[in-house]
Parts: C-alpha cells; sequence; structure tokens
C-alpha cells in the first residue's frame, strides 16, 4: 500500500513495533542472557568513532523530491530484524510505480535492491547513505516514478542518494542501546505477573514455547535495555516468590 507522496518529512505512528505481553494464554520466559548491541558491528569507516544512532520505534517517516520530472518517494523505519524489514516494505511498495529500491542495515547484515533499475544505481546508493550517517536497524525504500527523462547512472545514483539522505537528515535520530536478550522459565499461574513486570520495563518479546518436560510452563525470550537485565530478574524472582527462573544456554 503506497503512503500519500508529500513535500517536507512526515511523521507516522504505527504499531509494527508494538510487540504486548498480554495474551489470553501465558507463558513462561525463559532468559538467555546473551549481551547484544542492538547497533552494534558493521560500522562505516567513516564514522568509527561515532556512536550508532536509529530511527525511534513506533514511527516511520516519508519524504518526496523531484528530479526532471520523476518522483522518489523515500520511507525510512526502525527495523528489528531482516524479516521485520522486508514486510514492512512489502506492504509499503506501490506496485503501480516504476521502481520500488531499498536498502536495510541491521547490524552486520545488509542487503540492497535495484528493483530493476541498472545496476548498483538504486539500493547501493541507498545504502551508502545509511552506512555514511552511522545508521543501524534502520531500513529504507525509495519509490520512483517515472516522469519520462532518463537520468543516466550517474544521475539515479544522486537521485536514490538525495532522496534517501534528504529524508534522514530531517527525521529525528536516537543513539543505538544496549540490549540483553534473556529467556525464563515461568509457570502458568504467574504469567500475569510475568507479563506485568516486562510490560512495565518496555521488554520486547522474541519467542514463546510451551515447555512440554517443564509441567505447564513456558519458555520465553525477550529483549530489555541492558541497564534494566537486574531490575526485570530481581522483579521476576520477587513477584512469583522465586518461582520464575533464568534459564541457562
Amino acid at each position: 500500500m503506497r503512503q500519500q507522496a508529500v513535500r517536507g518529512v512526515v511523521r507516522v505512528n504505527h504499531s509494527c513495533h508494538s510487540v504486548g505481553f498480554r495474551r489470553p494464554y501465558d507463558a513462561v520466559f525463559s532468559y538467555r542472557s546473551r549481551f547484544n548491541q542492538v547497533m552494534a558491528s558493521g560500522k562505516s569507516h567513516q564514522h568509527s568513532a561515532e556512536i550508532s544512532r536509529t530511527l525511534p520505534k513506533e514511527e516511520f517517516y516519508v519524504n518526496e523530491i523531484e528530479v526532471k520530472k520523476s518522483k522518489f518517494v523515500a520511507t525510512a523505519w526502525h527495523v528489528g530484524s531482516a524479516e521485520e524489514a522486508m514486510a514492512l516494505i512489502d506492504r509499503s511498495k506501490d506496485v503501480s510505480a516504476s521502481h520500488n529500491c531499498f536498502a536495510y542495515r541491521i547490524g552486520g547484515d545488509c542487503r540492497a535492491s535495484d528493483d530493476g533499475e541498472p545496476s548498483h544505481t538504486a539500493g547501493s546508493p541507498i545504502l551508502r547513505v545509511i552506512e555514511g550517517m552511522n545508521l543501524d536497524n534502520v531500513a529504507v525504500m525509495v519509490t520512483r516514478y517515472f516522469g519520462g527523462t532518463k537520468l543516466g547512472t550517474g544521475g539515479l545514483v544522486r537521485a536514490y542518494s538525495s532522496a534517501a539522505r534528504e529524508l534522514l537528515q530531517q527525521t529525528p535520530l536516537v543513539e543505538c542501546k544496549h540490549v540483553v536478550e534473556m529467556t525464563v522459565k515461568v509457570p502458568v499461574d504467574a504469567i500475569g505477573i510475568a507479563f506485568s513486570v516486562l510490560d512495565s520495563l518496555g521488554a520486547v518479546k522474541k519467542s514463546e514455547i510451551f515447555d512440554e518436560s517443564g509441567g505447564n510452563t513456558f519458555n520465553i525470550t525477550f529483549a530489555v535495555d541492558a541497564e534494566k537485565e537486574n531490575d526485570a530478574l530481581q522483579q521476576l524472582k520477587n513477584g512469583s516468590r522465586g518461582r520464575i527462573v533464568l534459564v541457562s544456554e
């Protein structure tokens, strides 16, 4: 579904990143403690001393430029995985447009697509903008509506680069945070307590698996800001009277 093309950056709320813990049945939390910098790895050599930045969650941003009557509509998202990036891109692309070119960077995982434009004239320039600004966990799609004038390879590189850069330079950016990924084992009757604690700490659920060998328990993996790791473990332990336990690797 194509977003309306507009001049000037538009911020739009969405709920794609909201992962709540309130579910009718529930889960057990299994913590596999694994430190992990959400935006670490793969830093641009041009900005190796800088802290990586990303877009705020829960929102996406849209901006349009025009080059020789062709319109280039850029859209950017914060993404947590390649699967999430592709889901957002596939849902937002305009099949009636000439091209829907994109790039994303998630740690060391990068991908770029020219979507029918000459090789390395669209997706790669978008990716270079992302890397050059030292951004991580970011996906950008630039949709082109052909205006009747061919731009040539150099013109395409400049146009796609400009569309991505103009959008990202106008969006609010935040520093990347370190997160801890954990798995905990939670008895069914302590699920409400676990969900309440994790919701209050802004944790993001990664997986939820029923533990057939554990007897009415679930193993749940979630991510939480590193500075909240101790609080999460302590509150889960206290709230469940020691029944919610960390699962080792």
